[in-house]
């Protein structure tokens, strides 16, 4: 269950940040991906505009804070959000040939 705390519009990144709080009893803590559709279905807008910045959770506690970005396009997302993962490494570059 999502309960929503606070909400910061930023115009100019065109984006809005959102802190919710989430329940999660007896249960392990939603990954990114789970917390990301539950966002989404919450404000009516496409998964792949919202990016779960930060899960926080107290040891022991059975709840969690989620601050979310929900971005207005998805040009503007990827341009702004860095991306997670492995970094790809590009080929050596072959000496010229004599």
């Amino acid at each position: 269950m999502l309960k929503k705390l606070k909400t910061h519009e930023y115009p100019l990144l065109q984006r809005k940040s959102i802190t919710y709080e989430i329940e999660h009893l007896k249960q392990a803590t939603p990954s990114k991906k789970v917390l990301q559709e539950q966002v989404a279905k919450n404000l009516n807008v496409e998964p792949n505009l919202v990016s779960i910045r930060n899960v926080y959770t107290n040891f022991g506690m059975q709840k969690s804070q989620i601050i979310a970005n929900i971005y207005e396009d998805e040009k503007n997302l990827k341009f702004l959000e860095t991306p997670k993962g492995k970094k790809v490494k590009k080929e050596a570059a072959q000496p010229a040939k004599a």
